[in-house]
């Protein structure tokens, strides 16, 4: 029977070639478009959820409230927090904690030097709360000693080629450093990214002080909460504990939880955190209701095509109901029909995506792809998709045109229902109405992505590289590294600087008062600094609002500062030349 009802379905199809092919081109861009949203919208809610103990696995964030106008949160908190934590509140389970103390880490592998950027060190016991895949050594064991060391399958090939690294021993600050584990390279939806994950490789006095000194910060704190805990009660255990161990610095800062899962959508405003970069639920929102959108046009425009047709094939509704069809064979019919479209329209839509994921992946920053590895990922949701675009749209068709009297039918007055009438045209002004709000929401949306990657932000960043110096002895003779640079001919001029504009480490505070802000009542003002040396405005293309730049003497500046107009601004400065 089925056989039979697929045979019908290709004959109606080639009949009306042209209305076939119009479908099916509206039904490849809705399918195509809608999945690739949906696959975008689904990376970006699933970051962390891989980890089987992600659901009762929160980091702990410091709020700083020293500036009650200007409240500041971290993915930072004290080094003892996560043993605190452990010890005293029966609801945690478990800690981990994640260090990194500078901003590269050096190491040598048979006498050759590297530098690697993405590294932590952490805690023995960091596998049993985080769920990264070995694909050589123990995770039970890989960090149980100090001065070991687990590394990506990337960076196995990058420093040892097709050999295998287990075992491999790196020196670091003249001391020896085992690798005892390889990864499987993180997915993409891990708010956690490393090279290097080392167990403990400082056994200082000063490293040990550290650990315990509740007024520093630098420990990334992970906690896991025994089933059937609630995060809340933490929460209100957390004031007695740090008036415990700050004293009369507790009113100065307060710690809260975040659950892993919402790290990536949820941390705009948490500043020094592990993750490298941040997803917006804005995005989401939008995305979700154009993959809604543009499903719904393409089912309009199947039913509005299909009812259309509904009175060329009235004589065929018709004869069949004469020779006795019912009414549930011709809605099957139909659907054979409308579902045949579909899947025809499903596969074109996997050319159509493989397209235009390249652009696709510029727009969003991702790495989506089709491929026969891939495929199988996104199965799914085209198939999802497609069922409910087959259903959707071939449903009222069917049962439409299932319901013609066979009378009426055979003398070619099938679309005398004024009601198809006008759900028809209702359809038509409605679809109508949803492309006129996509078409005002993409004008909108690209007009603010031209805005951000177009907004004049201070200096002239063409062209400019930045080269990080984290070693103390360079520092110290920066003018001389600065002097060579500058006999490269290629190289156009060279200056040296403490931070550089959108910086992507903690920049220095320092609390400041003038006599306006006094007489405000204002006691101080928390503002950031940056030292400059004289070749910074050159080299920038920074421009000046009034006085002048640095000299080319450092002692005649040096108790000379630079205020940009937002510090003038926060300071109640009229003149602040001078």
């Amino acid at each position: 029977m089925f056989k039979n009802y697929l045979k019908v379905a290709l004959r109606a199809l080639l009949r009306n070639r042209t209305f076939t092919l119009v479908n099916i081109f509206g039904l490849v861009i809705g399918i195509s478009f809608s999945c690739m949203l949906y696959i975008y919208i689904s990376n970006e809610l699933s970051y962390d959820t891989f980890h089987s103990k992600s659901d009762r696995t929160y980091r702990v964030i410091t709020k700083d409230l020293r500036d009650p106008s200007n409240e500041r949160v971290y993915g930072l908190t004290s080094p003892p927090m996560g043993n605190a934590l452990v010890e005293g509140f029966p609801e945690v389970e478990e800690m981990v904690r994640l260090f990194q103390y500078m901003g590269q880490v050096v190491f040598e592998i048979n006498g050759e030097k590297f530098q690697e950027r993405n590294w932590f060190t952490t805690d023995p016991n960091f596998f049993n709360v985080f769920d990264f895949e070995f694909v050589a050594g123990d995770k039970a064991t890989a960090l149980a000693k100090p001065y070991s060391l687990v590394i990506t399958e990337s960076t196995q090939t990058k420093y040892f080629g097709n050999e295998d690294a287990v075992g491999k021993v790196l020196e670091i600050e003249g001391s020896p450093v085992t690798i005892t584990g390889v990864l499987k390279d993180h997915p993409d939806n891990s708010h956690l990214q490393f090279e290097f994950l080392f167990s403990n490789i400082r056994s200082d006095d000063g490293w040990a002080k550290y650990l315990n000194a509740w007024d520093r910060f630098g420990a990334y704190t992970y906690i896991v909460l025994r089933q059937g805990s609630s995060i809340d009660d933490v929460r209100e255990k957390m004031p007695a504990l740090l008036e415990k161990n700050l004293g009369s610095y507790a009113s100065l800062f307060s710690a809260d939880f975040q659950s892993i899962e919402d790290i990536y959508l949820h941390s705009g405003d948490i500043e020094a955190g592990t993750e490298r970069d941040h997803g917006q639920m804005s995005y989401v929102y939008i995305f979700s209701s154009m993959g809604i959108f543009l499903l719904i046009i393409a089912c309009i425009n199947y039913i509005n095509l299909s009812t259309s047709k509904a009175l060329a094939r009235a004589k065929e509704i018709g004869v069949r109901k004469v020779v006795g069809a019912y009414k549930n064979q011709l809605v099957f019919q139909f659907l054979t029909e409308s579902f045949l479209v579909t899947f025809i329209s499903m596969f074109l839509a996997i050319g159509a995506m493989d397209l235009l994921f390249p652009y696709f992946n510029d727009i969003t920053g991702k790495s989506f792809d089709i491929s026969w590895h891939t495929i199988s990922d996104y199965g799914v949701s085209l198939v999802a998709i497609s069922l409910i675009i087959g259903l959707i749209s071939g449903s009222y068709p069917a049962f439409y045109m299932s319901k013609l009297r066979p009378v009426s039918s055979l003398k070619g007055k099938g679309q005398g229902d004024s009601g198809a009438m006008h759900l028809r045209k209702g359809l038509v002004v409605f679809q109508f109405a949803l492309t006129i709000v996509m078409i005002f929401s993409t004008i909108v949306v690209g007009r603010q992505l031209n805005f951000i990657q177009n907004k004049d932000i201070g200096f002239d960043e063409e062209r400019l590289v930045v080269i990080d110096i984290n070693s103390g002895n360079v520092r110290r003779n920066f003018q001389t590294m600065k002097e060579e640079y500058a006999k490269i001919p290629q190289v156009k001029s060279v200056a040296v600087s403490s931070r550089v504009p959108g910086e992507w480490k903690r920049i220095a505070e320092a609390y400041v008062k003038s006599p306006e802000t006094s007489a405000a009542g204002i006691d101080s003002v928390r503002t950031y600094f940056m030292g400059f040396d004289e070749d910074m405005l050159t080299t920038y293309g920074l421009s000046m609002k009034a006085g002048r730049f640095f000299k080319d003497n450092s002692q005649v500046d040096s108790t000379t500062v630079l205020l940009n107009e937002s510090a003038v601004d926060a300071l109640n400065l009229n003149e602040p030349i001078g």
